[in-house]
């Protein structure tokens, strides 16, 4: 017969009180056939069905690495795998390459550099990960200063992951790393108002310095670079879909 959830429990933290290292299904099949006879356990029983289950983790094949694009081409100093690692990206995503392009273009100063560091914040790299924001992603900005471009480009893709489908405009790309509440907002959304401290920091974007930083102002500078990689890289990523 089945056993119930309590027993298979006791069952397994007796055996894990065990002088042995590792417990696994099949132990505890053969200690209570040991034990208990057969007729405890059904017949094949592998232990998915076990709360205390753990599966396997997947063979390295199934795991997503990111891999890049195979069919992007260098531009300049940003090398084929580079692009084909953002065009994978915007393809997970469902964006346009250039939007991520130009957001990391803006963010480093066009250097693309995966080092590059506000002294202010401490943000650092591609996208300008914050300390905070590098912990929550599993590393540090140290961490990410040391990789490569294309090394970095697995921790751009982990802090995308859950905008999948939503950044279809360069303002809403570049608003998921600068103020993610404004993603899906009309570009006359207001993001920052004179007398706060996010207006201080970010003043600079106030165009038309009327004490109120819009999604457009915020971004028209990102504009400005999403114009300029277009031009230097016009057929990086093939043909693309339009995008509104």
């Amino acid at each position: 017969m089945m056993l119930n959830w309590a027993l298979r429990t006791y069952l397994t933290l007796t055996i894990a009180l065990l002088p042995t290292q590792t417990v696994l299904a099949d132990d505890l099949v053969d200690y209570c056939e040991e034990q208990f006879g057969n007729d405890l356990l059904p017949e094949n029983w592998d232990g998915q069905d076990d709360p205390l289950y753990t599966p396997p983790p997947p063979a390295e094949s199934d795991q997503d690495n990111g891999g890049g694009d195979e069919t992007a081409t260098s531009c300049g100093d940003l090398s084929a795998e580079f692009m084909g690692g953002v065009s994978s990206i915007a393809g997970f995503l469902g964006t346009d390459p250039y939007f991520l392009l130009a957001a990391m273009s803006f963010e480093t100063g066009g250097t693309f550099s995966p080092s590059k560091r506000n002294s202010l914040s401490g943000a650092t790299g591609l996208i300008q990960f914050m300390p905070s924001t590098a912990r929550s992603l599993g590393t540090t900005t140290d961490a990410l200063a040391r990789m490569t471009r294309e090394e970095q480009l697995v921790y751009v893709r982990k802090y995308f992951a859950s905008y999948g489908g939503r950044l279809r405009t360069l303002e809403d790309t570049y608003m998921a790393i600068l103020w993610p509440r404004a993603v899906g907002k009309p570009n006359s959304y207001a993001l920052f108002r004179r007398g706060t401290v996010e207006y201080s920091q970010n003043a600079g974007l106030d165009i038309n310095r009327d004490g109120v930083v819009t999604k457009e102002e915020a971004a028209s500078k990102v504009r400005n670079h999403y114009n300029a990689v277009t031009s230097r890289c016009p057929n990086a990523f093939g043909q693309r879909q339009n995008y509104a």
